[in-house]
């Protein structure tokens, strides 16, 4: 007889030091077959309907709920998904459904639920009244919890950043399903917190710790038969909650908690060796000196602080400022202002509008900046990605909207103007709008890893510049409240 699986998703990574709600109506929502339609997308989702097409499986969709990256979700996205689940299920969890399979971010926090997909997981098995498997994909900046571990079986995460591999992960956990079909042997799901706290800049998997640590765990995969997953998920620094932080997940045969604590020393011995805190950024005005007296170009400047992929609403102007306060001659930077962009997409290509762009949010560090601006190009704001691996394609697929986009001038600096921020993660989003991004002598680059993926095509002088925002690599300059503490960098802790 086939197998039946439930397929459903909820996704989205909050910033909770962000001051607006995130309401269900800047959600996107897929439900029943529109689930099926993501076949051939590269989002993770097409990673599970990849491998179950080749199964003897009935696929039971439900509803996938996704946002960007955005402040505290509204308790109505939580509520509205759990009833699309409930009303499409029925009660066919309590005794004919064989497993459900779950796309997750793993740091979504509403306004009742710290741990959002700790509360879904935990709401699946209920309703189910019975163990039922459950297997599935996170993101690699979960916040995992010890509910996560205990109300599923499997829940596998990306091991890159930028995220290239979500399609891949997706797929793996598939896999796994399907030999745990085949075998009878049904896996069960450890985690250790690491009472390490790392900000954005430091989880990319090309660097340390990140680095060794996933090298660490592909060896513990090769060597322990008994184990089969090693997650190690960087956290994400914005969300404030208990579990915020790096944490290690394994996935293993029942009855494996000597190889699995073994496992657990090994990673924390390894970290312990190659932590480290966030290096220097440089103020603007010395990086734009150094830019000039190199001469390679383009140069690349990165804002953390203004991480788009974090959640910030991609305003602040500091490095614009100081783009047209420099003899910089050519540049590209790109904010979100939908104010701006109503304005000047009524305008005629070629006239100069005298304008206050950027810093509208309020956000911390947001402050506008009024230029005289030449309309080079209006647009509906629509690409396809230039690179299916690109780390945007885990989050929103192939197809990216930025809304009404406009494209303006001032001097030498090209200024894009976008409705809905968007995540500077692929070169497309610059050539969709007629602009080749490697004639610039530098680019604002409102991210902190995920961008390489991208622009590591056309630059190696990269520049991480000290501006102020909600996402600042200075962790202490966050108000955590739910945080546990002690965790290292805020509290000193040789060993943990």
């Amino acid at each position: 007889m086939s197998k039946k699986i439930v397929l459903a998703g909820i996704f989205h990574e909050t910033n909770t030091f962000l001051k607006n709600e995130t309401p269900l109506a800047e959600f996107e929502k897929f439900t029943g077959d529109q689930l099926l339609a993501f076949q051939g997308d590269r989002a993770s989702i097409s990673g599970f309907l990849e491998v179950a097409q080749h199964q003897d499986w009935e696929i039971i969709p439900t509803v996938m709920l996704r946002s960007r990256p955005s402040g505290m979700v509204a308790d109505e996205v939580v509520e509205d998904f759990w009833k699309e689940f409930t009303e499409r299920v029925g009660d066919r969890l309590v005794d004919e459904v064989d497993a459900v399979f779950l796309v997750l971010h793993g740091a979504m926090v509403s306004s009742s639920y710290d741990d959002v997909e700790g509360e879904m997981l935990k709401r699946v098995r209920e309703l189910a009244k019975r163990p039922i498997p459950v297997f599935g994909v996170l993101d690699l900046h979960v916040n995992y919890t010890p509910v996560m571990a205990e109300y599923s079986n499997c829940l596998y995460a990306y091991h890159e950043n930028p995220h290239t591999d979500a399609f891949e992960a997706a797929a793996a956990s598939t896999e796994l399903l399907v030999s745990a079909f085949k075998t009878g042997i049904w896996p069960v799901t450890s985690q250790r917190h690491s009472r390490h706290l790392f900000a954005a800049t430091l989880s990319g998997t090309a660097d340390e710790p990140m680095k060794s640590l996933e090298a660490c765990a592909r060896r513990i995969e090769e060597i322990e038969e008994a184990i089969w997953v090693v997650n190690i998920m960087a956290g994400f620094p914005n969300a404030d909650m208990p579990e915020t932080g790096l944490t290690f997940s394994i996935v293993a045969k029942e009855g494996s908690s000597e190889a699995v604590e073994r496992a657990f020393d090994e990673l924390q011995k390894t970290l312990i060796q190659v932590r480290k805190k966030p290096n220097e950024a440089y103020p603007i005005d010395v990086a734009i000196d150094e830019i000039l007296k190199k001469g390679r170009y383009p140069a690349i400047l990165v804002e953390p602080a203004d991480n788009i992929g974090g959640g910030t609403p991609g305003d602040n102007t500091e490095i614009l400022k100081a783009l047209v306060a420099s003899s910089i001659q050519s540049a590209g930077v790109i904010l979100a202002d939908a104010e701006a962009v109503e304005i000047l997409k009524e305008k005629e290509i070629g006239s100069v509008t005298n304008l206050s762009i950027g810093g509208k949010s309020g956000e911390l560090g947001s402050e506008p900046i009024t230029l005289d601006l030449e309309l080079v190009s209006v647009s509906d704001g629509h690409f396809t990605l230039e690179d299916p691996h690109s780390h945007l394609a885990s989050m929103a697929g192939l197809v990216i909207e930025m809304g009404p986009t406009v494209v303006v001038r001032h001097k030498g600096i090209l200024i894009m103007l976008t409705t809905v921020a968007t995540p500077p993660f692929d070169l497309g989003q610059w050539r969709s709008q007629g602009i080749d991004p490697a004639m610039f002598q530098a680019i604002n680059v409102k991210s902190a890893v995920a961008y390489r993926q991208a622009y590591k095509k056309i630059s190696d002088d990269h520049y991480y510049i000290k501006t102020i925002g909600p996402c600042s690599d200075d962790l202490d300059t966050l108000p955590y409240t739910k945080l546990t503490r002690p965790i290292w960098p805020l509290d000193e802790l040789e060993t943990v």
